[in-house]
C-alpha cells in the first residue's frame, strides 16, 4: 500500500542556496511481494524536462516507520545511469521480484535495436510492403547487453534517448538504468507495517547527503488497483487522416485525479460491437479477456492534456467535441499498416480504459464507449460542372429566368481494388449522392466557417439513370431568390431572380453508410466555382448626357464721346467723324465698324459696313475717319463688331447715336474690345455683363455628392437649358472657375477641382451666361486655358446614367474618322459623371462626343451625342527657322527655306519676306498674298523696341492639301521650300504659323540671305543592307476573303460561332472579319463543349479524321515556313468616298497558330480572336462550308468602308514574307 507521497518540496530553500534541483520534480513510489511474499520497494523520480536530471548525483535513504519514527536513514544506493550489462542484469533481477513482464521487455527492446540497426543500414522500418528488403529477421544480443548497447547510444542520440524515456513507463528495469528509479527489498515483515523512503541530493566530493528532494511512505502489501478513468470518446476526423482510423480520448475521474502521480500510463482494449452484450455490467479485465477483447496498444498512452468526464455540457468534458475538436490519445488504426487487417467501413467496436501503475499493473477497467470505423477518404471531386441559362417569356409577357446545372457524374469501384500507398485491397468506393450549392460572396466558399452561407440547392442521387444521348447529370435550379423589379421591370415568376443578380455554384460528391447515413458521411471537397449571370436581353436606356466648353467670346461695347479740334476744318454741310477701339487684351486681331443712317420714324435708310482693321502686333488700337454729307434731319448711330485670332467674333455693339452735327471740330467715339470666356471670366471687367444676365447668385448650400468622379450637387432649381458659370472663393475676394452647366429643372451637379479633398462647403456663386446672338457672334473653343491657378480642361462631357445603368462609355470622333473610346466609369443607378478633355492639339478636325451606358451583364444602350459638334481653336506654335541656303544656279538662283514646326493644330504657314526690290512670284508657286504687309518685333528688340515691318507676307495653302504638297515638302513636322531671288539682293525671312482658327502665332527668328553659287559637295555613299518593301499580292486561295458577317440567322444566312463566347441561341452582332480557311462538313461537326465549340466531324463528313482547325487553313507552296496564313496580323484602312486612304490600324495581334486543345477525334476551339461560321445549319442535305475567321476587334463607323490587309509573317525568322489584299467590306447603316 502506498501513502502520501511525489514532490516534496522540503529543504527547497536550502537546495537554491547549493545549486538546486528544480521543483518540476516529482517523487513516487509503490509497493509488491516477490514470489517469496517478501515486501519490495519501487520509487520513480519523473522531471517535466529530462534534462533537469542530468549530470545530478541522488542518493536513496531508507528507514523502517512512518516519516516521525525515530528510526535512522540507512542509505540504500545512488541513482545514476548504467549502461553496465552487469549492473543491468542486478536490475534485471530486481525487476523480477516486481513482477516486470520480462517477454514483453524483451520484445520491444529487440524491436528497437533492430530498428537502429535499419536505421544504420538505410533501410525503411519493416512493413509487410518492405519485407523484401529486411530478408529474414537477424539476431539480437542477449537482454542486458542489448540494453546496455541502446542506453550506450541514447547519451548521443535524442531519439533514442526520447524513446527509452516512453518505453520506460510500467518497465522497472528501464527506469533504473536511466537512473531515475530505485527498487529493493523493504526492511519490513509483510503486512500493514510503514516503510519512508527519502530521495537526496548527493555530493559526490564530499561523500554526503545535502537536501531531501522527495519522499514516499510505503506499506509492505500490495496495493489497491487503480480507480477507473471516464469511457473512451470517439473524436471523428471527417478527412483522409479519418480514414478507418478511430480517435479516441477520455477524461479523468476525480477518484483518479486524487492518485494520477501513481500511473504510468493506460491502455485500450478493444471488443467487437457484437461481442460486448455478454459482458456484465461493469466488466473486470478478467471479463474482458473471457471475452476476447484485444489490446489496442504497445506501449502505454500517456494523455498530452486532462479532461473531466461526467459532465458533456463543460468545456472540460473529454465528450465535448465541440469545445476541443482535434485533441485525441490514441489513434486504432488495427495496425494496418504494420501488416494489421483494415477495420471494414461501418465496423463498431466497443472501449475499455485501463490505467496502469508505476508496475505497469492495470487498474480497473473504464466505463465501455463505442466507436465506428468509418471510410474517410472522400469521393472524387465531380467534374464538368456547366451552367446554362434558361430564358423565357409565358403568355402573360412574364419574365422566367433559371439556370440549369449539368456535371459529369464520378466513376464508382464497384470492386475492391488495390491501394496504391499499401497494396492492401480497398472496399468499394461509391457515391451515394451530389449536393449542389449556390453562393453570392467567394468568402463563403473559401472560408470554411461560412460554408453555412452557402445555399443547398438539390441533393441529386448518384443512381439517377442519364437522360437518353447524354453523359451528364443536370438540374434546373428552381430555388433562386426573387427580388423586387425596377421601376418599368415585369414582375419576376415565382422561383426566379430579377436579371441583374450573379451566382456561383460549387458541387461536391457525398458517400454515406446506408446503416448508419449520419455518423460515417464523407464529402468530397467543393468543385471549382461556376459563375453564373442572369442576363437581360435588351440594353438600357440611353444615358442623359449635355457638353460644355470653354468657349471664347469677343467683346465689344462703347466707351466715350470726345470732340477734337480739326485743321482745315471740314467744308459746309460736312461733318466728320472717327471711331477707334482700344483692345484690352492681346487675343483680339480685328475690328470693324458699321454707321446706320436713321429716318424719323426709326427705320435705317442706309447702312454702311466696312471692312475689317487688323491690329498690328503691339498696336493696341485701331481707328477710321467718317467725312460725310449732311443729311436731313440726321440721325447716325455708330457700332462696331471685333474678332479674335481664336476665330470667335463679337455681335455689334449697341453703339451711340449722333443727331446734332453742327459742330466743326471732329468727333470722336471710342470704343473697346476683348476676348473672354468662363474661365476667365470675372464680373469686375468692363465688358463682362455682356456675358450674362440678370445678378449672380450667392450664399447657396451646397451638399456634397460622395463620388469618386468629384461631383458636387448644388441644390439651385434652375430652368431647364440656361447655362450657368459657376465659381468657388479660393481665397478672401479671389474667385476661380469651377464648371459651367446646365439648369435641368431641379439640382444641378458640378465639377470642383477641390471635390477629392476640399471643403464642399466652400463659398461659391453662379452666373447666368447669355447665348451668343447667332448668326453676327460666334463662339469659339479654346483648347488651352488657364483661370491662373492651373491648367482648365476646356471640354467637359456631363451625364447621368439612366435605370439599370452600370457603366458609361464616352467615345470622341474626328471629322467622319473612327470612334476612339476616352473615358468609361462604373457606378450605381442614377450615377452622374464627368469627363474633362484636355486635349490641346492634334488636328483641325471637328469634333463630336458620344456617349453609351451598359447595365450590369453588358448590354449597351445607344449612342447618344453630347451636345453638338465641337470646332476647336489652338495657339500657334512658334516655328524654328534653319539658316537660309542658296540652291539653284546662275539662271535660276533660288533660296532653300527650311524649317520645324509641330503640325499638331495647324492649319497653314505664314512667311514674312522683306526685301528692297519686290518679289515676282512665278506661276507654279501657287500661292496667297495678304493685301496688308506685317509688321512684327525682331528678336532681341525687348518691348517696346523698333518694329521691322516686312514688305511681302504670304499665307500657304492648307496644311496637308495637294497645292501645299506641290511647293512644300514636309516630314514629321520638317518643312523646307525653295524661293526664287535675284543675285546680289538682302533678303530677311521669318516666319509663323497659323492656327486652326486663323490665330497667327510668334513669328520665328529672322534669317538674312544674299543668294552666292552654291558650293557641291560630294558625299561619299555608305553602304547599308538593302531591305526592299514586302510584295503586296493577291489571296492565293479563294477562300482567304474579307466578310461581314449579319445580325441575325435565317434563311441563307450563316451562324456565328465564336470560341467561348456564346451558344447558338444568341449569335453575334454584325461582325467584321477575314476569312482564313475553309472545310466541307455537315450538321453536327460543331457541337458545344465546357463553354467552347468542338470540332469533332461525324462519320459521313467530308472532314472525318481531320479533327483540328489547323486542317481549315489552305497551304501556301510559296511560304514554306508559315501555315498557311499563319504567322498573321490583320490590319485595315478606312477607304473614303474620294478614293483617299485613311492610316493603316492593326486590328488583331499577331496570330502564330491557332489557339486550341486537342484529343484524339476532336479540337475545342479557344482562340478568342478567331470565330467559325457555319453554313451547314442553313442547308443540311449536302456538305456546306465551315469558315475559319480571324475577328476585327476594333470599333467600325457605319457606313464606313474598310480595306483589310494580311500581314504574313515567316515562322522561323519573324521577318514579314508578303502582304496579302483580303478585300473591302463596308459596315451597314440601320
Amino acid at each position: 500500500m502506498i501513502r502520501p507521497l511525489a514532490f516534496l518540496l522540503l529543504g527547497l530553500a536550502a537546495l537554491r542556496a547549493q545549486d538546486p534541483i528544480p521543483d518540476a520534480v516529482t517523487c513516487a513510489g509503490t509497493s509488491a511481494l516477490d514470489p517469496a511474499g517478501r515486501p519490495w520497494g519501487y520509487v520513480v523520480l519523473n522531471a517535466r524536462n529530462p534534462a533537469t536530471l542530468t549530470g545530478r548525483a541522488l542518493a536513496v535513504f531508507i528507514k523502517p516507520g512512518p516519516p516521525e519514527s525515530p528510526a535512522l536513514f540507512a542509505n540504500a544506493g545512488i541513482l545514476t545511469p548504467q549502461a553496465d550489462p552487469t549492473v543491468l542484469r542486478t536490475f534485471l533481477q530486481r525487476s523480477a521480484c516486481l513482477g516486470e513482464d520480462r517477454p514483453l521487455l524483451e520484445g520491444v527492446t529487440a524491436e528497437l535495436f533492430r530498428l537502429k540497426r535499419w536505421e544504420d543500414a538505410g533501410k525503411p522500418p519493416y512493413s509487410p510492403a518492405n519485407a523484401h528488403l529486411h530478408g529474414p529477421a537477424s539476431p539480437v544480443p542477449a537482454l542486458a547487453d542489448r540494453l546496455g548497447a541502446l542506453l550506450q547510444r541514447a547519451s548521443s542520440d535524442a531519439d533514442m534517448a526520447q524513446s527509452l524515456l516512453l518505453m520506460g513507463r510500467g518497465r522497472p528495469t528501464i527506469k533504473q538504468a536511466l537512473g531515475q528509479a530505485w527498487a529493493g527489498p523493504l526492511p519490513v515483515a509483510p503486512g500493514n507495517h510503514e516503510t519512508t523512503i527519502e530521495i537526496r541530493h548527493w555530493d559526490v566530493a564530499a561523500n554526503r547527503s545535502l537536501s531531501v528532494v522527495g519522499r514516499v511512505s510505503l506499506t509492505a502489501a500490495l496495493p489497491p488497483p487503480l480507480p477507473a478513468p471516464g469511457p473512451p470518446v470517439q473524436i471523428p476526423e471527417l478527412n483522409a487522416k479519418g480514414d478507418l482510423n478511430i480517435k479516441l480520448r477520455w477524461g479523468t475521474t476525480t477518484e483518479l485525479a486524487r492518485r494520477i502521480l501513481l500511473t504510468s500510463g493506460f491502455d485500450v482494449w478493444r471488443l467487437p460491437a457484437s461481442d460486448a452484450a455478454s459482458l456484465p455490467p461493469n466488466p473486470s479485465l478478467a471479463d474482458l479477456s473471457a471475452a476476447h477483447a484485444v489490446k489496442a496498444n504497445n506501449l502505454p498512452i500517456a494523455p498530452p492534456k486532462s479532461f473531466t468526464t461526467g459532465n458533456p455540457a463543460a468545456i472540460t468534458d473529454a465528450a465535448n467535441t465541440a469545445a476541443d475538436a482535434s485533441t485525441y490519445f490514441f489513434a486504432d488504426d488495427n495496425r494496418r499498416f504494420q501488416g494489421g487487417t483494415p477495420f471494414d467501413d461501418g465496423q463498431r467496436f466497443v472501449y475499455f480504459i485501463t490505467p496502469l501503475d508505476l508496475l505497469g499493473r492495470p487498474g480497473t477497467p473504464s466505463p465501455a464507449g463505442t466507436a465506428e470505423a468509418c471510410r474517410r477518404i472522400p469521393p472524387d471531386v465531380p467534374k464538368g460542372l456547366k451552367i446554362r441559362n434558361l430564358y423565357e417569356f409565358t403568355a402573360a409577357s412574364t419574365r422566367e429566368q433559371r439556370f440549369e446545372i449539368s456535371w459529369s457524374p464520378n466513376t464508382n469501384r464497384a470492386e475492391p481494388a488495390p491501394d496504391p500507398a499499401t497494396g492492401n485491397l480497398l472496399p468499394r468506393d461509391i457515391t451515394s449522392h451530389y449536393e449542389i450549392f449556390r453562393g453570392a460572396d467567394l468568402e463563403d466558399l473559401h472560408n470554411p466557417a461560412r460554408h453555412s452561407n452557402l445555399s443547398l440547392v438539390a441533393q441529386f442521387s448518384h443512381d439517377t439513370p442519364l437522360p437518353a444521348g447524354t453523359t451528364d447529370h443536370s438540374i434546373i435550379d428552381t430555388s433562386l431568390p426573387a427580388l423586387a423589379p425596377q421601376l418599368g421591370e415585369a414582375p419576376p415568376a415565382p422561383g426566379t431572380a430579377a436579371p441583374r443578380d450573379s451566382f456561383f455554384y460549387v458541387i461536391r460528391a457525398v458517400r454515406i453508410d446506408p446503416a448508419d447515413p449520419l455518423k460515417c458521411r464523407i464529402a468530397s471537397a467543393f468543385s471549382a466555382p461556376v459563375f453564373a449571370t442572369l442576363h437581360e436581353l435588351e440594353g438600357p436606356d440611353a444615358p442623359t448626357v449635355d457638353l460644355s466648353i470653354n468657349c471664347a467670346r469677343a467683346l465689344a461695347g462703347y466707351e466715350t464721346r470726345g470732340l477734337l479740334t480739326q485743321n482745315p476744318p471740314v467744308p459746309a454741310r460736312h461733318f466728320s467723324v472717327r471711331c477707334t477701339v482700344r483692345r484690352m487684351d492681346a487675343a483680339i486681331a480685328w475690328a470693324r465698324f458699321k454707321l446706320d443712317v436713321i429716318n424719323p420714324d426709326g427705320s435705317i435708310a442706309a447702312t454702311h459696313d466696312l471692312d475689317e482693321h487688323w491690329f498690328s502686333s503691339g498696336d493696341q488700337e485701331v481707328e477710321q475717319d467718317f467725312v460725310f454729307e449732311h443729311p436731313d434731319n440726321p440721325r447716325v448711330r455708330w457700332s462696331v463688331q471685333v474678332g479674335g485670332y481664336s476665330g470667335s467674333r463679337s455681335r455689334w455693339s449697341e453703339g451711340f447715336t449722333d443727331s446734332d452735327f453742327s459742330s466743326i471740330d471732329l468727333l470722336v467715339h471710342r470704343f473697346r474690345a476683348a476676348e473672354l470666356s468662363p474661365v476667365s471670366f470675372q464680373p469686375e471687367h468692363p465688358l463682362a455683363p455682356q456675358m450674362t444676365v440678370g445678378n449672380p447668385i450667392t450664399s447657396v448650400p451646397v451638399s456634397w455628392e460622395r463620388k469618386e468622379d468629384g461631383l458636387l450637387l448644388w441644390n439651385l432649381n434652375l430652368p431647364a437649358g440656361l447655362e450657368v458659370l459657376i465659381q468657388r472663393e479660393s481665397s478672401p475676394g479671389a474667385w476661380r472657375f469651377t464648371d459651367v452647366v446646365k439648369g435641368d429643372n431641379g439640382p444641378i451637379y458640378f465639377t470642383d477641382g477641390l471635390a477629392a479633398g476640399g471643403s464642399p462647403n466652400a463659398t461659391r456663386r453662379a452666373f447666368v451666361l447669355r447665348p451668343p446672338q447667332l448668326p453676327d457672334e460666334i463662339c469659339v473653343p479654346l483648347m488651352t486655358a488657364t483661370d491662373g491657378g492651373g491648367a482648365i480642361a476646356p471640354i467637359v462631357i456631363k451625364g447621368k446614367l439612366p435605370l439599370k445603368g452600370r457603366e458609361f462609355r464616352i467615345y470622341r470622333q474626328l471629322e467622319n474618322g473612327t470612334l476612339s473610346m476616352v473615358s468609361q466609369g462604373t457606378g450605381a443607378e442614377c450615377t452622374h459623371f464627368a469627363f474633362h478633355d484636355g486635349l490641346a492639339s492634334g488636328t483641325c478636325a471637328r469634333r463630336s462626343y458620344f456617349v453609351q451606358a451598359l447595365d450590369k451583364n453588358g448590354n449597351p444602350s445607344a449612342l447618344v451625342q453630347a451636345g453638338k459638334d465641337v470646332s476647336p481653336a489652338v495657339k500657334a506654335p512658334r516655328p524654328r527657322l534653319s539658316p537660309l541656303k542658296p540652291t539653284g544656279d546662275d539662271t535660276n538662283p533660288a533660296m532653300l527655306i527650311e524649317w520645324f514646326c509641330p503640325p499638331a493644330g495647324i492649319e497653314r504657314f505664314e512667311l514674312l519676306i522683306n526685301s528692297a526690290v519686290p518679289l515676282s512670284i512665278p506661276s507654279q508657286i501657287r500661292i496667297s498674298t495678304l493685301a496688308k504687309p506685317a509688321v512684327v518685333k525682331p528678336k532681341g528688340t525687348g518691348t517696346g523696341g523698333p518694329k521691322l515691318r516686312f514688305t511681302e507676307t504670304f499665307r500657304t495653302p492648307t496644311l496637308g492639301g495637294p497645292d501645299f504638297n506641290d511647293i512644300i515638302q514636309s516630314e514629321n513636322g520638317r518643312f523646307r521650300m525653295e524661293w526664287p531671288v535675284k543675285p546680289g539682293t538682302s533678303y530677311t525671312v521669318s516666319l509663323r504659323a497659323v492656327s486652326c482658327g486663323t490665330s497667327a502665332g510668334d513669328p520665328s527668328t529672322e534669317e538674312s540671305f544674299t543668294w552666292s553659287l552654291p558650293v557641291t559637295i560630294i558625299d561619299e555613299p555608305i553602304p547599308w543592307p538593302a531591305r526592299p518593301l514586302p510584295p503586296v499580292r493577291n489571296p492565293w486561295h479563294p477562300a482567304i476573303a474579307a466578310v461581314l458577317l449579319p445580325t441575325t440567322t435565317g434563311p441563307g444566312i450563316p451562324v456565328v460561332r465564336r470560341g467561348g463566347f456564346q451558344s447558338p441561341e444568341s449569335p453575334d452582332d454584325v461582325v467584321a472579319a477575314v476569312r482564313i480557311g475553309s472545310q466541307l462538313g455537315r450538321p453536327g461537326d460543331l457541337q458545344p463543349d465546357h463553354g467552347y465549340w468542338r470540332y469533332q466531324p461525324i462519320a459521313s463528313s467530308p472532314g472525318s479524321g481531320k479533327a483540328s482547325f489547323e486542317n481549315f487553313i489552305p497551304r501556301d507552296a510559296q511560304a514554306p515556313t508559315s501555315t498557311g496564313p499563319l504567322p498573321v496580323v490583320l490590319y485595315r484602312r478606312q477607304l473614303f468616298p474620294d478614293g483617299t486612304l485613311g492610316d493603316v490600324i492593326q486590328v488583331s495581334p499577331l496570330i502564330q497558330s491557332v489557339a486550341q486543345s486537342r484529343a484524339q477525334n476532336f479540337s475545342r476551339l479557344l482562340d478568342p480572336y478567331l470565330l467559325v461560321v457555319d453554313h451547314t445549319t442553313i442547308v443540311s442535305d449536302f456538305p456546306q462550308p465551315l469558315d475559319l475567321c480571324i475577328l476585327d476587334t476594333q470599333p467600325s463607323l457605319a457606313g464606313a468602308t474598310y480595306r483589310y490587309l494580311l500581314a504574313r509573317f515567316d515562322a522561323v525568322s519573324g521577318e514579314i514574307i508578303d502582304v496579302v489584299r483580303a478585300g473591302d467590306i463596308t459596315i451597314p447603316t440601320r
